[in-house]
């Protein structure tokens, strides 16, 4: 049974799957207009193992039951976990499979109820999934497994859906306190808005040694041809400059040089020789270097046609398996430290862009910043 849609992905922290979420148009999902509750009642907390227990579930509801695909989301010990993709309706609530996203919670609740953890994770996704999608916290869009099948008590019979509701209500409402958040650090999404211009980033440029690249290189050629080529995709200019600046040394590496112009070390592992040369940065470089960022922000088959074709350019110099595609929407994630889609894979070859990448995602950030603070 071949056809199986599972994509088995594991988020440690809320902040991760909401970031997950917003490099993502609510689109792919325009399906889902309702959120369901279950839980497990097997396996318990205590008998859950991550990814070993996620594919058990596969095996299981592949195998044993037959269906063609199973629940979305699991609220787990160690953060959540994704089974079904989101962007795919699920197998879970019978009537409601077709409309509704399935979030089981890890555990037995007809006894006890949600442990606070548990709860914070549970009632986050919830709010998530729906501020995502645009939608409000009421009975049309928040049910439980037993409103499907009342033989299940799912989510549970200590659970009481009416306050997960007011909850959920709670968390959408918006918050007068809350300022904004400013600047650049090591989480920010590289799909997303410039938090400066494009003078910043040349005048930042600029004010540094540059390699043999003349300023009408910088100011004229190479720096346009990122702002532009970003905004037709939505990454951040910004970021991606950044990347290229910490890369090459604000192009003074060897392989940023002519004739390499390699503009982010794409390719380049230390070994003699090892790494891309581009013929032209405004016609391969730079769209090699974005078309990339692209790829670790967006899964395999996601993203506007646009995007998608620029991710094909920029694979056709240097592929990227699937399972990594999507791994890495945060700069954080660009560390082969972070990226999750080593979790749980120590047979192969750890993936990201930079290894180890420990603070590879800071040091962009404090370069993002640094182009940000420039007085023009």
């Amino acid at each position: 049974m071949s056809d199986f849609a599972a994509d088995i992905r594991h988020w440690p922290t809320l902040a991760d799957f909401e970031a997950h979420l917003r490099a993502h148009p609510a689109a792919i999902a325009a399906w889902a207009t309702e959120i369901v509750y279950h839980h497990t009642y097997r396996p318990l907390r205590h008998q859950w193992h991550g990814r070993k227990t996620m594919e058990g579930l596969v095996a299981y509801y592949r195998d044993t039951q037959g269906w063609p695909s199973g629940p979305h989301l699991f609220i787990a010990p160690d953060g959540i976990w994704q089974l079904t993709p989101l962007n795919l309706p699920g197998t879970h609530a019978m009537a409601g499979n077709g409309d509704s996203w399935g979030i089981e919670v890890v555990g037995d609740y007809d006894q006890e109820e949600w442990p606070k953890p548990i709860a914070e994770l549970a009632l986050g996704v919830g709010a998530a999934l729906l501020r995502w999608r645009g939608l409000p916290a009421n009975r049309e869009t928040v049910s439980p497994h037993s409103a499907y099948n009342p033989a299940k008590t799912c989510p549970g019979k200590e659970i009481d859906l009416d306050w997960v509701r007011r909850e959920l209500k709670r968390r959408l409402a918006p918050s007068p306190s809350v300022t904004p958040a400013t600047g650049y650090s090591e989480h920010s999404l590289t799909i997303g808005q410039p938090q400066a211009t494009l003078a910043h980033a040349i005048r930042y440029c600029l004010s540094r040694p540059h390699g043999h690249y003349s300023t009408w290189d910088v100011a004229q050629v190479i720096l346009p041809a990122y702002w532009e080529r970003c905004a037709t995709v939505e990454i951040d200019p910004v970021l991606a400059i950044a990347q290229m600046v910490h890369e090459t040394g604000n192009l003074s590496s060897f392989w940023s040089q002519r004739p390499r112009r390699n503009p982010a070390g794409i390719g380049v592992n230390g070994e003699p020789g090892a790494g891309l040369s581009f013929k032209d940065w405004t016609t391969e470089a730079i769209p090699a270097h974005i078309g990339r960022l692209l790829a670790y922000a967006l899964p395999a088959s996601t993203g506007s046609l646009t995007q998608r074709l620029l991710i094909n350019e920029a694979l056709s110099f240097r592929t990227l398996p699937d399972y990594v595609r999507g791994s890495a929407p945060n700069l954080r994630q660009l560390g082969t430290v972070h990226n999750p889609a080593n979790v749980g894979r120590p047979e192969l070859q750890w993936v990201g862009w930079a290894k180890p990448g420990k603070f590879y995602g800071q040091r962009i950030a404090e370069i993002a910043n640094a182009i940000r603070s420039i007085k023009l």
